[in-house]
């Protein structure tokens, strides 16, 4: 008798356990803000690898040149900082089409005109590559 109430215990506190666990937390939906921020990251990424290319084209990649090497042109050119298309001052991203122009403008520049800032070309400033 007291083994079947035992039983009867154990059997009603795992089924009344199993009814009071939690239902497993749904993943969090990504918000428009993280998904801006890495849009407006790869946009800055694609502007920078344009740039370095025309760097190379123009002869400006090297020993004794501008820029080392490729990763040296990558890590300066970022560093120089593109605070103009950051989420602060773009916050629903970069246009992807105005994106494009920026881009194209990039690789028809001609090497003897120099792109320090990429503000100083009109295709590439924030207020054509930033969306509304």
């Amino acid at each position: 008798m007291i083994r079947a109430a035992l039983i009867s215990v154990f059997v009603a506190s795992f089924i009344g356990g199993c009814a009071h666990e939690p239902p497993p937390m749904p993943e969090a939906p990504m918000t428009p803000a993280s998904r801006t921020t890495s849009d407006n990251e790869r946009s800055i990424f694609a502007i920078t690898e344009q740039r370095c290319k025309r760097e190379i084209r123009c002869e400006n990649v090297g020993p004794d040149k501008s820029y080392s090497s490729e990763d040296d042109c990558r890590t300066q050119l970022n560093k120089a900082g593109y605070n103009s298309l950051g989420l602060d001052n773009c916050p629903a991203g970069i246009d992807p089409s105005a994106l494009q122009v920026c881009l194209s403008s990039i690789q028809a520049e001609e090497c003897g005109k120099p792109l320090d800032s990429i503000e100083r070309m009109v295709d590439c400033r924030s207020g054509k590559l930033c969306a509304s």
